[in-house]
């Protein structure tokens, strides 16, 4: 039986990857371990220990008070958008949106951190949730954001093997072709609880509705077909107009 560590943020793919590991007959123990990072929405931390627990995984919070950025996520100016499509236009126009809403390196980081962890702690096993592939037909996520590429998933991967003297395996499932909605169907045959997970960047404590993250995840929802249980202060518009 193989040890598993899951990076956990709360929301959509990390719950869908503690529902993977707890399913998963060849894992024994399963703990997730979660960031304070200093982002603007503190709620994802409540989150991510909700579905720790939930999951009956052991949740433990590291604090990376170093982390810089001009980042929406962090306290930078928070872009909100009417609907999807607006949304989209940023990067159907091939706009530069690394000020906005990216944190640099900010999965690198997380990873080196988790391995580091989990070679101490004795973990098989690293799980972690970045996504390769839009929800529509403008390209991969790594297109805009490098450190969520399947380039840099396999690079890590290969770095994490060579570090660890293959003592530790990097398992990014949803890097390579799988949309937000194709997970969204997996943690629902896999019976994720969605009303507890939170992907919102405001500093609201329920779903603004208008922030990319809100955007994508009902958008999301929508293209796999299954009902959103999303309580949002504005119902997202979601319906583009090619559709």
């Amino acid at each position: 039986m193989i040890k598993a560590l899951v990076l956990n943020s709360g929301g959509v793919e990390s719950a869908t990857l503690l529902a993977h590991a707890k399913k998963d007959t060849d894992v024994g123990e399963i703990a997730s371990l979660t960031f304070d990072y200093g982002q603007r929405n503190s709620q994802e931390l409540t989150a991510a220990k909700t579905l720790a627990e939930y999951y009956r995984a052991s949740y433990n919070l590291a604090n990376l008070p170093l982390l810089t950025s001009e980042s929406s996520l962090m306290g930078g100016k928070l872009d909100t958008y009417q609907n999807v499509d607006q949304y989209f236009s940023i990067f159907d126009a091939k706009e530069d949106i690394t000020s906005s809403a990216h944190v640099p390196f900010r999965n690198g980081i997380f990873l080196a951190w988790a391995v580091h962890y989990a070679e101490v702690a004795g973990y098989d096993v690293v799980y972690a949730g970045p996504m390769g592939e839009w929800d529509y037909d403008g390209g991969y996520w790594g297109d805009y954001f490098p450190d969520c590429s399947p380039e840099f998933a396999g690079a890590f991967g290969a770095a994490v093997r060579i570090g660890t003297k293959n003592k530790v395996r990097l398992v990014t499932p949803f890097v390579w072709t799988q949309t937000k909605a194709d997970v969204i169907k997996l943690g629902t045959k896999l019976g994720v609880p969605w009303e507890l997970t939170f992907s919102c960047y405001s500093d609201n404590f329920i779903h603004c509705g208008e922030c990319a993250p809100c955007l994508t995840r009902a958008y999301a929802f929508q293209k796999a077909e299954i009902a959103d249980p999303t309580l949002y202060i504005k119902q997202p518009n979601v319906q583009r107009g090619n559709e």
